[in-house]
Protein backbone atom coordinates (compact mmCIF):
# COMPACT_ATOMS: atom_id res chain seq x y z
CA UNK A 1 0.00 0.00 0.00
CA UNK A 2 3.19 2.47 0.68
CA UNK A 3 4.46 1.73 -2.76
CA UNK A 4 0.69 2.73 -4.55
CA UNK A 5 0.70 5.76 -2.69
CA UNK A 6 4.29 6.70 -3.15
CA UNK A 7 3.83 6.59 -6.95
CA UNK A 8 0.65 8.27 -6.46
CA UNK A 9 2.22 11.27 -5.03
CA UNK A 10 4.79 11.01 -7.46
CA UNK A 11 2.20 11.51 -10.27
CA UNK A 12 0.70 13.80 -8.79
CA UNK A 13 3.61 15.99 -7.96
CA UNK A 14 4.99 15.44 -11.42
CA UNK A 15 1.36 17.22 -13.18
CA UNK A 16 1.48 20.09 -10.62
CA UNK A 17 5.04 20.58 -11.92
CA UNK A 18 5.04 19.64 -15.68
CA UNK A 19 5.87 23.76 -16.21
CA UNK A 20 8.93 24.00 -14.12
CA UNK A 21 11.88 24.79 -16.17
CA UNK A 22 13.87 21.54 -14.56
CA UNK A 23 11.35 19.14 -15.32
CA UNK A 24 9.25 20.68 -18.32
CA UNK A 25 12.16 18.66 -20.94
CA UNK A 26 11.44 15.39 -19.42
CA UNK A 27 7.33 15.75 -19.30
CA UNK A 28 7.28 16.90 -22.94
CA UNK A 29 9.60 13.77 -23.95
CA UNK A 30 7.41 11.49 -21.31
CA UNK A 31 4.63 12.85 -22.72
CA UNK A 32 5.17 12.76 -26.46
CA UNK A 33 6.62 9.21 -26.50
CA UNK A 34 2.84 8.62 -25.14
CA UNK A 35 1.25 10.37 -27.59
CA UNK A 36 3.27 8.58 -30.20
CA UNK A 37 2.92 5.28 -29.05
CA UNK A 38 -0.84 5.75 -28.48
CA UNK A 39 -1.30 7.08 -31.90
CA UNK A 40 0.79 3.94 -33.22
CA UNK A 41 -1.45 1.36 -31.21
CA UNK A 42 -4.60 3.34 -32.45
CA UNK A 43 -3.21 3.19 -36.16
CA UNK A 44 -4.05 6.98 -36.41
CA UNK A 45 -2.42 7.87 -40.05
CA UNK A 46 0.65 10.26 -39.95
CA UNK A 47 1.52 9.46 -44.07
CA UNK A 48 3.68 13.07 -43.66
CA UNK A 49 5.72 12.02 -40.99
CA UNK A 50 6.07 8.39 -42.57
CA UNK A 51 7.04 9.88 -45.68
CA UNK A 52 9.58 12.34 -44.05
CA UNK A 53 11.07 9.78 -42.16
CA UNK A 54 11.51 7.35 -45.46
CA UNK A 55 13.11 10.48 -47.13
CA UNK A 56 15.74 9.98 -44.73
CA UNK A 57 17.52 7.27 -45.79
CA UNK A 58 18.05 9.22 -48.99
CA UNK A 59 21.48 9.21 -48.10
CA UNK A 60 22.55 5.86 -47.32
CA UNK A 61 20.49 3.94 -50.37
CA UNK A 62 21.42 4.00 -53.78
CA UNK A 63 19.09 6.15 -55.89
CA UNK A 64 17.04 3.56 -58.12
CA UNK A 65 16.39 1.75 -54.49
CA UNK A 66 14.98 5.49 -53.08
CA UNK A 67 13.22 5.85 -56.48
CA UNK A 68 11.74 2.44 -55.87
CA UNK A 69 10.47 3.74 -52.23
CA UNK A 70 8.72 6.54 -52.92
CA UNK A 71 6.69 4.69 -55.58
CA UNK A 72 5.94 2.20 -53.84
CA UNK A 73 5.12 3.70 -50.57
CA UNK A 74 2.69 6.39 -50.73
CA UNK A 75 -0.08 5.28 -48.76
CA UNK A 76 -0.37 3.38 -45.30
CA UNK A 77 -1.98 0.04 -46.83
CA UNK A 78 0.98 0.04 -49.50
CA UNK A 79 3.15 0.63 -46.84
CA UNK A 80 1.45 -2.29 -44.97
CA UNK A 81 1.64 -4.62 -47.57
CA UNK A 82 4.99 -3.92 -48.19
CA UNK A 83 5.58 -4.28 -44.56
CA UNK A 84 4.14 -7.59 -44.16
CA UNK A 85 5.87 -8.87 -47.52
CA UNK A 86 9.15 -7.53 -46.87
CA UNK A 87 9.71 -7.45 -43.28
CA UNK A 88 7.14 -10.34 -41.89
CA UNK A 89 6.92 -13.08 -44.53
CA UNK A 90 10.50 -12.09 -45.62
CA UNK A 91 9.44 -12.67 -49.13
CA UNK A 92 12.64 -14.23 -51.70
CA UNK A 93 11.91 -12.51 -54.70
CA UNK A 94 13.74 -10.27 -56.99
CA UNK A 95 12.94 -6.61 -56.51
CA UNK A 96 14.76 -3.31 -56.88
CA UNK A 97 16.03 -3.41 -53.04
CA UNK A 98 18.88 -4.81 -51.79
CA UNK A 99 18.60 -6.18 -48.14
CA UNK A 100 20.20 -3.26 -46.55
CA UNK A 101 17.52 -1.07 -47.58
CA UNK A 102 14.95 -3.32 -46.86
CA UNK A 103 16.25 -3.47 -43.55
CA UNK A 104 16.34 -0.11 -43.26
CA UNK A 105 12.64 0.80 -44.55
CA UNK A 106 11.63 -2.01 -42.58
CA UNK A 107 12.86 -0.47 -39.57
CA UNK A 108 10.83 2.89 -40.40
CA UNK A 109 7.79 1.41 -41.37
CA UNK A 110 7.99 -0.64 -37.96
CA UNK A 111 8.19 2.93 -36.00
CA UNK A 112 4.89 4.12 -37.55
CA UNK A 113 2.47 1.53 -38.98
CA UNK A 114 0.15 0.14 -36.33
CA UNK A 115 0.98 -3.37 -34.31
CA UNK A 116 -1.33 -5.96 -35.50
Amino acid sequence: MKKFLFIIIVILLAVEFRDHPAIKPYMDNIVGLVKTEAKRNAGISELPALIKDLESLENSIALHEMEFIKQDLTSFKKAQSFFNKYCHDIELSHTALTSYAIKKTCRILGKHLPTT
